[in-house]
């Protein structure tokens, strides 16, 4: 017998190794527009974040009696942002009341567009009389 020894890959092991690999290519380049789309909300959301921030610390600025209400209104070409602000009870799990009783919740929103849908992100906390 006559044994050869064989170097190099078939033909047929080269087209399964190419298919392979195209099937490893094809998955990773499916994912990349999600990578992408997930990257945007978390931009969006890291800056609407701190925009909520920014707000709440201009509205603790002030007095407490002039902490009221603010209409949407515009912060740049993206954003927007609004705050309700309400009177809750500290005896009552923060049960909205329409007296005073010294403590106010004060909620930012800022506002966003992302394609064709509005997106939102709120930002909550408590303001004490001194």
């Amino acid at each position: 017998m006559n044994k050869r020894k064989t170097e190099g890959l078939t033909l047929i092991e080269v087209i399964i190794a190419i298919f392979v690999l195209s099937m490893g290519f094809l998955s990773v380049v499916q994912l990349y527009p999600l990578g992408i789309k997930t990257s945007r909300i978390s931009y969006h959301q890291t800056i609407a974040s701190s925009l909520g921030q920014e707000k709440i610390e201009e509205m603790l600025s002030k007095s407490y009696d002039e902490v009221t209400d603010v209409a949407r209104e515009k912060l740049n070409n993206l954003y927007e942002w609004q705050a309700d602000v309400s009177f809750v009870d500290p005896e009552a799990n923060l049960a909205e009341i329409q007296t005073d009783k010294g403590v106010k919740k004060i909620k930012v929103t800022i506002y966003w567009n992302e394609g064709q849908a509005q997106k939102e992100f709120n930002i909550n906390t408590l303001y004490t009389k001194k």
